[in-house]
């Protein structure tokens, strides 16, 4: 009986050990995401893609991107006639605009489908919400 209760205080303490370790280990990454994310702000604001970082999170597949999100170039994918569509309502385009999104969408590799979506995001071109969820799909 002695033995079993030795046995049960040292697996506590080794519990006890183990949870303030990950404990202070999380804190310390906590710590330097905040630091990261205070930096991420920053650059973010004087490169204003913070609203293009945004959009992406509804996407696990966008995850890769915040590393690289918030870099103040705008990258063309041979698309610049989209460009007629910055500030425009998505659903105000016709079938015809549509097809334009989905000539570009469609000609582009997996990899670049996301980093398309986050140029025209960043040149205020919003694509209706099918065309999107096509886009995710996409992706994926």
């Amino acid at each position: 009986m002695k033995a079993a209760l030795i046995l049960i205080a040292m697996l506590a303490v080794t519990g006890l050990i183990l949870y303030l370790l990950d404990k202070w280990d999380r804190d310390d990454r906590a710590t330097t995401t905040v630091a990261d994310d205070d930096h991420t702000e920053a650059s973010s604001a004087t490169a204003g893609c913070a609203d293009a970082a945004c959009a992406l999170h509804d996407s696990c597949a966008g995850e890769q991107l915040l590393r690289g999100a918030c870099s103040d170039k705008i990258e063309y994918f041979d698309d610049e006639e989209l460009d007629a569509f910055i500030g425009r309502d998505p659903d105000t385009y016709t079938d015809g605009e549509l097809e334009q999104f989905r000539d570009v969408l469609y000609t582009l590799q997996k990899h670049e489908i996301l980093l398309w979506h986050q140029s025209i995001t960043r040149r205020g071109i919003t694509i209706p919400e099918d065309l999107y969820r096509e886009l995710l799909n996409m992706a994926e």
